[in-house]
């Protein structure tokens, strides 16, 4: 079996679509076995995609909104608690969704990767 080297794609970052956001820049990053399946193309999804749901990042830039006390800043490691992709936040999975925060479905069928 040989190795999946996913391409590399060199796009500059977006402006943050709310105030309240951030830029994070990965630094590591798993790849699990839903990533070897988009890879070998057995799934399909939007590209380009930012791949893995656990990665480790550094904050590079914040929101004109985001709460100055926040203990996020500039410069921050920060985690990721695995999930990085936008759910809807409207289907009846989102607005139903037991446990989870409102409106954010690890389920959501709607739901689209970072850019």
């Amino acid at each position: 079996m040989g190795s999946i080297v996913p391409p590399r794609n060199h796009i500059p970052p977006k402006n943050n679509e709310s105030p309240r956001k951030g830029l994070l820049l990965a630094d590591a990053a798993g790849f699990c076995h839903t990533d070897a399946v988009f890879a070998r193309g057995l799934m399909s999804r939007d590209l380009p995609s930012v791949s893995s749901h656990e990665f480790a990042s550094t904050a590079v830039a914040l929101g004109p909104s985001v709460d100055p006390n926040s203990p996020v800043k500039v410069g921050t490691r920060v985690g990721s608690f695995g999930r990085a992709y936008r759910p809807c936040g409207s289907c009846r999975e989102c607005r139903n969704n037991g446990d989870e925060e409102e409106g954010y479905s690890a389920y959501c069928p709607r739901a689209k990767n970072l850019d």
